[in-house]
């Protein structure tokens, strides 16, 4: 009984939002964390564990590392993402936490020589001061396991943001959905990041969701080689935006690992190594149109006896 309270409370929350939301808030709140997901299509559905935090909260008790770090510079580090998370297992379970910070400076702050005439040659703004913008998350996941392989999750977390001289505080929720229906198969559902944010100017803001639907498959091929394949379909309601994400990747005895993905239209690849059992480093691109390409860098530690299968 006191999970369905508790899981009604948080359905009102996403309703509100979906009923009172407004367009393109706390963006950064749908920005992967890890540098698989970036590789296979920039993919919520991509990885479980500790990375569910960001993710799907449902797969946080699913296969995948139980502590990851990464850096990505997007658009050739015009804007940087830096994210971490770990899981503490609590009995038979594990509680994700996690932490995703984006942001950048080089906002110049400008005035006029004499601020009572028009801008003009011998009235040019001139640069006093720069400035940056900082959005930092701090999540917990939590996944319940029903029957015929279906679990339940959510997470939820504060936010802070802060641009230029603004500054604003909030919290977010999302809740999702996984589904095993056959050995190294995930099929999910995410209601993700409504969130509610109340600036120091007194504005404050809601954030409708965006709702996915995905899935991942893992298959031995045999003669010590694997793949992965990956697919999600994103309806972002504020801005009324269908959006999809395609990937794939092989493996090699779980220790070297290639893969590409589509996101949107935008090309992502990736690769990774075991530095040592259980521990995973590599890269990953996405390629931007009209801008420079993104990349991200990271580390995955999973149990030493698996993989990120």
């Amino acid at each position: 009984m006191k999970y369905v309270i508790r899981i009604s409370f948080v359905l009102v929350a996403l309703t509100a939002s979906l009923a009172y939301g407004e367009s393109f808030v706390s963006d950064f709140l749908s920005i992967d964390c890890d540098l698989i997901s970036s590789a296979l299509g920039r993919s919520n559905f991509a990885e479980g564990g500790a990375t569910a935090v960001f993710g799907n909260p449902a797969r946080t008790n699913s296969p995948g590392p139980k502590l990851f770090a990464s850096h990505e510079g997007f658009y050739g580090n015009l804007i940087i993402s830096d994210a971490v998370g770990a899981l503490v297992p609590l009995r038979k379970r594990n509680l994700a936490l996690g932490v995703i910070y984006l942001g950048g400076g080089g906002i110049n702050i400008t005035e006029l020589p004499d601020p009572s005439q028009p801008v003009g040659p011998d009235n040019l703004p001139y640069i006093v001061d720069t400035k940056g913008h900082h959005d930092l998350a701090l999540g917990a996941a939590y996944a319940y396991s029903l029957n015929r392989g279906i679990s339940l999750g959510a997470s939820g977390g504060g936010v802070y943001r802060s641009l230029i001289d603004q500054k604003a505080y909030g919290v977010f929720v999302s809740l999702g959905l996984d589904w095993a229906p056959i050995q190294n198969m995930h099929l999910g559902f995410i209601v993700a990041n409504s969130s509610y944010i109340s600036w120091s100017t007194g504005t404050n803001e809601l954030r409708t969701p965006d709702i996915s639907t995905g899935c991942s498959f893992n298959k031995d091929l045999g003669s010590n080689f694997s793949s992965k394949v990956t697919a999600e379909l994103s309806y972002v309601i504020s801005g009324a935006l269908l959006e999809y994400s395609v990937g794939a990747g092989i493996s090699y005895k779980s220790m070297v690992d290639f893969m590409a993905g589509l996101d949107d239209g935008s090309i992502t690849a990736g690769a990774d190594f075991a530095l040592f059992p259980g521990i995973l480093i590599g890269a990953s691109m996405t390629t931007h149109r009209e801008l420079p390409v993104s990349y991200r860098f990271g580390i995955n530690l999973y149990k030493a006896d698996s993989n990120n299968d």
